[in-house]
């Protein structure tokens, strides 16, 4: 899968790649990542790989298990820095990355890079799916100071899809045409996120609405997102926008984001939301 998505502040770009293990009901994949922040002051690389083990449990109801190793490279280019980076970072960009960026002090190096540790666990059978994953279980050190130790802190993510409405089945790709109730609510270090909204798939079409809340790092806000997506024989083009707005200042801002999924077989199961 490809994605790629952009705001005032950011842009990223997120590449993955899974396969089955033959008949062993397990998978491995692999995730590539990129962020610019703040027009270019902080630029974030990551490669990550997935094991992923399935086991069934019940009548059409199986759990899987997967386990998430990676490497993360970020730059910091002092050369973008603005005033309202050292003095007001919440206007730039993403905070969560402020304390472990050098603002100030000529001496430091301008890069980090060190090993992140994900797992998860997904519940799924035909009418639901739940799952809970963790992101930066081992905690690393990615202040680019050297004199300074900033811990990333652990993310914590809880996902469900509810089928809500099943319709006809779809002959082609033997899908069954359906609308999904889907939820995300995620925490680090004390921000949180919510999200909640339908999914309806519809033969060769995807359409979703949802609404999202947003407690971040000083930051309150909410938002509308809309999924729009086609699907043709393996190939899945998706298209998402996202409208944001700020509690205190009633400032909008939008995120766009473009996916391109090609499915080369029947995809393992994930600890990696949808949304």
């Amino acid at each position: 899968m490809y994605q790629n998505s952009k705001t005032i502040h950011e842009k990223a770009s997120f590449f993955s790649y899974d396969a089955r293990l033959g008949k062993i009901g397990a998978g491995i994949g692999a995730i590539m990542e990129y962020q610019r922040i703040g027009n270019g002051l902080l630029s974030n690389y990551a490669l990550k790989v997935i094991y992923n083990s399935q086991h069934w449990i019940g009548f059409k109801t199986r759990i899987s298990m997967a386990i998430q190793p990676g490497l993360e490279h970020k730059t910091f280019d002092r050369s973008h820095i603005r005033f309202s980076d050292v003095e007001k970072p919440f206007t730039s960009f993403n905070p969560v990355y402020y304390d472990s960026l050098p603002f100030r002090g000529e001496s430091y190096p301008s890069y980090k890079s060190y090993f992140t540790l994900g797992a998860g666990l997904v519940l799924t059978n035909p009418v639901y799916q739940i799952g809970l994953s963790f992101q930066n279980i081992n905690q690393p050190n990615w202040a680019i100071s050297r004199d300074t130790r900033q811990i990333k802190p652990i993310q914590y993510t809880l996902h469900g899809k509810l089928r809500l409405m099943q319709l006809s089945k779809d002959q082609v790709s033997g899908e069954n045409n359906r609308i999904d109730l889907q939820t995300l609510y995620t925490v680090q270090n004390g921000g949180k996120i919510f999200i909640g909204g339908l999914l309806a798939r519809y033969y060769a079409f995807i359409g979703g609405l949802s609404y999202s809340y947003k407690d971040v790092y000083g930051f309150k806000g909410q938002s509308a997102i809309c999924q729009l997506g086609f699907l043709t024989g393996s190939l899945h083009l998706l298209y998402g926008a996202e409208v944001l707005k700020a509690n205190s200042s009633g400032q909008v801002s939008v995120q766009h984001s473009f996916s391109i999924i090609l499915n080369t077989f029947k995809m393992t199961n994930t600890f990696t939301p949808n949304f």
